[in-house]
């Protein structure tokens, strides 16, 4: 799987999953219990993966929903 995003927004991996779910893209959101339990240090950033397969169509669905800026290659 390969990273596609990296956020300490909460929201940011729903707005995802409502981006890749209507596409059939295939999703892991990882780290996110633990970036609730350490609370607002920031030090655990949730991560949105992405099978290989998939990636290059996610990519182009947060461009064109304006997310640019939070995808980790660009």
């Amino acid at each position: 799987m390969i990273e596609l995003l990296r956020t300490d927004a909460p929201a940011s991996p729903s707005f995802v999953k409502s981006l890749t779910d209507c596409k059939g893209v295939h999703y892991f959101v990882a780290d996110q219990t633990i970036h609730n339990v350490e609370g607002s240090l920031s030090i655990f950033p949730i991560r949105v993966m992405i099978t290989e397969d998939d990636f290059n169509q996610a990519q182009k669905l947060m461009k064109d929903a304006g997310l640019q800026d939070l995808l980790m290659r660009k």
